[in-house]
């Protein structure tokens, strides 16, 4: 192809792309799982284990308790930290966040979950029993988490869990809790 003009080969360039899907992280997962690809493996194994099924992953689990739906985040803790997902999965089963008629139409087990409780158990290394319980005294149940925490963004989530488990825990550890600043006047004239 040495007989076109740059403005032909820019072209053919720009074209190529335009009928190009990028892969979805869906497909990522799905063609890690065959290449084994170990921290893809290790998410599955995890996941598995706490009877959570990988949002796109072809190997159901039967009669799951939800559905993981961000895979670069499991990916992430499973490479990074495999023993704090498999905590996390845990305890969102345990506060049975994810009670809802259909599996799949909760969101207990998204992005901002995950790394909100991942935050949580940063805070409170040396009370993560103390701080699982209190979650499980204060803030239990599908119908909790739908009111509560559903719709919440995930600095207001992580407000919101720290500050019940703040207000409730025994020890000294200090966790900040965002003042609402007040607003200021706009100047008329």
């Amino acid at each position: 192809m040495t007989d076109i003009t740059e403005k032909q080969a820019i072209d053919l360039f720009l074209e190529q792309t335009n009928d190009r899907n990028h892969m979805s992280p869906t497909d990522t997962y799905q063609a890690a799982i065959v290449a084994e690809k170990p921290e893809y493996l290790k998410l599955r194994l995890i996941c598995t284990k706490n009877n959570v099924q990988i949002k796109g992953d072809l190997d159901t689990v039967k009669n799951p308790v939800g559905v993981l739906t961000s895979i670069s985040d499991g990916v992430n803790m499973a490479r990074s930290n495999p023993d704090l997902l498999n905590k996390i999965l845990r305890l969102i089963n345990r506060l049975q966040w994810n009670g809802y008629e259909n599996a799949t139409e909760g969101k207990a087990y998204s992005a901002k979950v995950l790394r909100v409780l991942k935050k949580l158990y940063s805070y409170y290394p040396n009370n993560e029993q103390e701080l699982e319980k209190i979650l499980l005294t204060y803030c239990k149940g599908a119908k909790y988490f739908r009111d509560n925490l559903a719709e919440l963004g995930q600095d207001s989530l992580f407000d919101h869990l720290a500050g019940i488990v703040g207000n409730n825990m025994d020890s000294n550890v200090v966790v900040p809790i965002a003042v609402k600043q007040p607003r200021r006047k706009i100047k008329e004239g």
